[in-house]
């Protein structure tokens, strides 16, 4: 874990040099805000799709299969690169937070509820779907930008 910097004039510690509380912070705002939104949604006249599968409707007739091996994926992933996903706290808060909702979801509701409505191609996701799409391009960006980075160091050496 990175060291904590305490700011000299007030005391205070900055929440971006704690990682694993800002992972845990962005991680539960994307289950909650998720979770929320698709709760005030039922209580509308709007369309809600439930997706028992996961993309393009794969897994759909074996939910059991499909929910071990999406939370499968998501231990294995925590476990596997703990270091990394403290490295990047906010994008890994948001791709976690996001597959955790869509998890949870599956268990209480044995679907996904997708609402909001692409534009154009009428497909419908929701919150945690968009948290885990800009959580993984933030994740890849931040990879990318630190292989350069650190290729760039080693051949200035």
């Amino acid at each position: 874990m990175s060291a904590q910097v305490e700011n000299s004039s007030s005391g205070e510690t900055s929440i971006f040099k704690k990682p694993l509380l800002t992972l845990i912070k962005v991680f539960l705002f994307v289950i909650v805000f998720d979770l929320v939104s698709k709760h005030f949604v039922t209580q509308t006249d709007q369309h809600i799709s439930l997706n028992k599968g996961i993309s393009f409707g794969w897994f759909e007739t074996h939910p059991v299969i499909m929910i071990l091996l999406v939370a499968g994926i998501f231990f294995f992933y925590c476990y596997s690169f703990f270091d990394t996903i403290l490295k990047f706290p906010v994008w890994n808060g948001l791709f976690l937070g996001g597959a955790a909702a869509n998890i949870l979801d599956r268990l209480i509701f044995g679907a996904v509820r997708d609402w909001l409505t692409l534009p154009f191609v009428g497909l419908q996701n929701n919150f945690a779907d968009w948290a885990i799409f800009i959580g993984m391009l933030g994740i890849i960006g931040k990879l990318l930008f630190d292989t350069k980075q650190i290729n760039k160091e080693y051949t200035e050496k």
